[in-house]
């Protein structure tokens, strides 16, 4: 045990002097999973869950009973790797939160595209703003094919209502990571850009997430 012990201190200490950056990505895990089993030292533990996960995009998207298939990897070690990604989900929407103001499609893709770039099934998300663009309520209305026989104008807007917003933008992603829209996107754009101007409720933007890139129907010029 003492030898497991000087393994991951060993991370624990470059950390502390230099930074987590300065850690790789094995001694990230092997500061996560603190320890290692009586037969697996910690630093083979991290490398297993790596090799299992050669793509970051891949262990973003596991899940608990996928990590437990790993060699060395338990309920409480999968508990851990878990807790660890869901922190810095969040983490990585907090100066959008802080800021809670949008000005352009970058500002609204930055906080939807660290978890809707890696859904597996299309999600249709709609950002509700107030009249200084501040943003009051992210609300996920649909999962699965989005189309423009799916997408209800009454739905998007009766929560435009209940959230007392005057503008809105929405999203969905393209698992696929292809941001090129189909027609099914442009008529739903349309439609729901054409329900606002009769309810005084304006659609900002229609903007498709792919991975790591987006596509905005607005600067595309699909409505004005």
């Amino acid at each position: 045990m003492g030898t497991q012990s000087a393994l991951v201190d060993l991370p624990r200490e470059r950390l502390i002097n230099g930074g987590a950056a300065e850690l790789s990505l094995q001694e990230l895990l092997m500061v996560i999973l603190q320890s290692g089993t009586r037969v697996l030292p910690v630093s083979e533990l991290a490398i297993n869950v790596l090799h299992n996960y050669q793509e970051l995009a891949d262990l973003h998207t596991t899940t608990h009973s996928e990590l437990m298939t790993i060699n060395g990897i338990g309920p409480v070690k999968a508990s851990q790797i878990l807790a660890a990604l869901e922190f810095g989900r969040r983490f990585a929407k907090v100066p959008f939160e802080i800021k809670k103001v949008i000005k352009t499609p970058e500002d609204a893709v930055g906080v939807v595209m660290s978890d809707m770039r890696y859904l597996k099934q299309e999600h249709f998300v709609c950002l509700y703003l107030n009249s200084k663009n501040h943003l009051l309520k992210r609300k996920t209305l649909y999962i699965g094919g989005v189309n423009e026989t799916m997408i209800s104008p009454r739905e998007v807007y009766l929560k435009a209502l209940q959230y007392d917003a005057v503008s809105f933008i929405c999203f969905h992603n393209h698992p696929s990571g292809d941001v090129t829209p189909s027609l099914a996107d442009e008529k739903a754009t349309v439609r729901l850009h054409e329900s606002g101007l009769l309810l005084g409720i304006r659609m900002i933007d229609h903007i498709i997430i792919g991975d790591g890139k987006f596509y905005s129907m607005k600067r595309a010029g699909v409505f004005v």
